[in-house]
């Protein structure tokens, strides 16, 4: 279909760096249509909204719907044309998705409307940002203003953006005066002969006037009308006569580590505005969409007005979305918006092609305050194609009804759930992670102070990506292993990597570079002097360089080291976890660790390692990419006991574990062996020796009592349907 090659159009004139930098993601047919036709129940009366409208997929299909509606009624041409511009309208921040969403808008309308009896007609799909960071004040309204790079801002007062045909008519006459060199007076006269006065904000208008000139006579002018014209649209629809029955779309998926630093700051103080912000060690793994849904509620829904838009799959369960999941946006006696999901359906890792992570569509009510409700409506199937028509959607894809993913605050559980930190955030890891050069070293000193450099990798991001390497003497006690989330194998440690750590043993606190040079490490005082140097050009700025290694004390609390840690990785398609009884080592974010006894360990390791654990906690992992990859502490969602040495059963699994450890540690692996290879032979290797089988029998018979449940396992098949829910 023609709509198919403009989509392919807008993908590949935005590549997809900048698309992933807007947080874009592709909308197939099928999925727009089912969402139109599930939430637009009267197209004919009620008013959709797509903010965030990219190549223009949900805009097609609510037109298509509206104006198979108006003929069923008996609407003239002329008459469906215009009601439809009126009541399905589109915003998009990029002006190709903009410019590309006219054009399939014109497509919906189709070729023989367009050719018929009809009037003046306006495509309403504007280019501007539906999240209205270009507007200034709350109280009064939204005032317009766009920044010009390198130049003045032109300031539009709300009175006028509100009334969008007399705005449209003051930017007009602003361009043409301009244009003809008249002066601010000339303007000043027309405004006040149009009753146009200080109520609203003529003064103002008369200062930007006069820089649309000053960017005239610098050959700077050629688009402002536009820009201005269209920053402006999202104010005019966020007005009471204007708002949406239905805001529907696929938002942005931005996440906040993404995002350059002043738009990290403004997405935090919105959010934490609206009780969007979790903070703590999730900040990095917020993203735009629950933020847009909110703004979108907020801004341009009609009370008891209906949200529907495509979101992360994470959104139903994980912690950063918490306040999100609650409905209301706001605290205490300010609260900005209300807006209950109603409705979920979600899409596993079988429903391809799809987008790059799993999803899930989230159905509001705005205004509404209910809980969440018990259960989604959960897709399975693989397509035939990428934009799979709806016929060949409802025909390839099924759906059941499952148990809403676990989320929200937690209850129950492990024990072990306390006792397990998260490793230090050691980064940019060009600064810390290191590896030694020679052992020759100056005047005799490589003993004790070895050469070392900055350990690089492909998977390095800019700007620590394209810096040059640190390389000089260290002080050979602040040269530490380190282990990362790739040095852990089922019951087995793999090879670490050399850390700069400044820990000062003697002094029980971490060195900064002046504490250093002042305690007499020389050293480690250069290294730490450039670092600092390093992180203070490109680094975040809220907090020195040593506060970042020991960001929530995550690096101070593994000194004292205790002589016995169990440490499980955080991601991975499986589990891996191993004892550590290294009191030098240091462990990276990457990874969970807590100090037990060593039998105790080995217990812990036992259940951790197992699939018994894993597939329990599968539907509660998030999903990137490539499926299920992050554990995180959801192991200890399942009640699993604390270790008692007069239980037998416990006193097994240690035993078991034991056993594991020695037949692991003696597979042979090659040097340099990928981590993902090195578990795979390991685990092969616990299978053909037996051991693996009775591990995971006695940790199904510890859950399956503490559970209630049957110690065999049973599948039972869910009932099926098809098409929507």
């Amino acid at each position: 279909m023609q709509q198919d090659v403009l989509k392919e159009l807008y993908e590949s004139l935005i590549d997809p760096a900048q698309r992933h930098q807007l947080g874009e993601y592709y909308t197939p047919d099928w999925l727009a249509d089912l969402m139109v036709r599930e939430v637009v129940t009267d197209p004919l009366a009620q008013r959709v909204l797509d903010p965030a409208c990219g190549s223009g997929t949900f805009l097609f299909h609510a037109v298509r719907y509206f104006l198979a509606a108006a003929d069923e009624k008996g609407y003239d041409n002329a008459a469906a044309l215009a009601e439809c511009t009126r009541k399905v309208l589109g915003v998009d921040i990029h002006p190709v998705a903009a410019l590309i969403a006219r054009v399939t808008y014109l497509l919906a309308l189709g070729p023989e409307r367009l050719i018929g009896d009809r009037g003046s007609l306006a495509i309403p799909v504007y280019l501007g940002d539906s999240l209205q960071w270009n507007t200034e004040g709350f109280i009064t309204g939204r005032d317009v203003v766009v920044r010009v790079p390198d130049g003045p801002r032109l300031h539009f007062p709300a009175a006028i953006v509100a009334d969008v045909a007399r705005f449209d008519e003051i930017v007009q006459r602003m361009l043409d005066y301009s244009e003809r060199g008249a002066p601010a007076s000339d303007l000043q006269s027309w405004l006040q002969r149009e009753d146009i006065g200080d109520e609203w904000g003529r003064g103002r208008l008369a200062d930007t006037y006069q820089h649309l000139c000053d960017l005239r006579a610098a050959g700077r002018d050629h688009i402002w009308g536009y820009v201005v014209r269209n920053q402006a649209r999202p104010v005019w629809l966020s007005t009471n006569d204007q708002r949406a029955d239905v805001i529907i779309g696929n938002p942005p998926w931005l996440a906040y580590r993404y995002m350059s630093r002043a738009m990290q700051r403004r997405f935090r103080e919105e959010s934490q505005r609206r009780n969007l912000w979790a903070g703590g060690n999730v900040a990095t793994h917020q993203d735009l969409s629950a933020y847009f849904y909110a703004c979108c509620a907020e801004l341009y829904a009609k009370p008891g007005g209906t949200l529907a838009f495509v979101l992360p799959y994470a959104t139903l369960h994980r912690k950063q979305y918490e306040g999100f999941r609650s409905g209301v946006f706001g605290e205490g006696d300010v609260v900005f918006a209300r807006a209950a999901i109603r409705q979920a359906w979600t899409f596993d890792e079988s429903v391809q092609p799809l987008f790059p992570v799993p999803s899930c569509v989230l159905i509001g009510r705005v205004g509404d305050s209910s809980a969440l409700p018990k259960q989604v409506a959960a897709y399975t199937g693989t397509l035939p194609r990428r934009d799979a028509t709806p016929e060949q959607a409802a025909q390839y894809l099924t759906h059941s009804i499952a148990p809403w993913p676990t989320g929200g605050k937690r209850t129950g559980g492990s024990a072990y759930r306390a006792k397990f930190r998260n490793g230090a955030t050691l980064f940019p890891r060009m600064l810390c992670i290191v590896e030694e050069v020679s052992s020759v070293g100056v005047l005799g000193s490589a003993a004790n102070a070895p050469i070392v450099r900055s350990r690089r990798t492909r998977q390095e991001k800019e700007p620590w990506k394209g810096l040059p390497s640190l390389q000089q003497q260290v002080e050979k006690q602040f040269v530490r292993p380190v282990y990362l989330g790739e040095s852990v194998a089922p019951y087995r440690l793999l090879q670490p990597v050399d850390g700069i750590i400044p820990w000062d043993s003697d002094g029980k606190r971490l060195l900064d570079a002046q504490a250093a040079q002042q305690s007499g490490y020389p050293h480690l005082g250069a290294w730490l002097t450039e670092a600092e140097r390093l992180w203070n050009t490109h680094g975040a700025g809220r907090m020195t360089f040593v506060e970042q290694l020991d960001y929530f004390g995550k690096l101070s609390v593994q000194f004292p080291a205790p002589s016995v840690r169990v440490i499980c990785a955080a991601s991975g398609t499986l589990p891996a976890a191993a004892v550590l009884s290294d009191n030098e080592a240091v462990l990276e974010h990457a990874l969970y660790w807590a100090a037990v006894s060593k039998r105790e360990a080995y217990y812990v390791t036992a259940i951790l390692n197992s699939e018994a654990a894993r597939s329990r906690v599968a539907a509660m992992q998030a999903r990137g990419q490539w499926g299920a990859r992050h554990f995180d502490k959801l192991m200890f969602e399942l009640p699993i006991p604390l270790f008692n040495v007069n239980d037998p059963l416990h006193r097994k699994l240690a035993a078991a574990a034991a056993r594991a450890a020695k037949i692991a540690a003696n597979v042979p692996l090659k040097d340099n062996m990928y981590f993902v290879t090195a578990r795979k032979h390991i685990r092969t290797a616990l299978h053909d020796h037996g051991i693996a089988e009775e591990i995971e029998d006695l940790v199904t018979r510890l859950l399956a009592v503490l559970e209630g449940e049957a110690a065999a396992p049973s599948f039972r098949r869910k009932p099926e349907s098809r098409g929507a829910p």
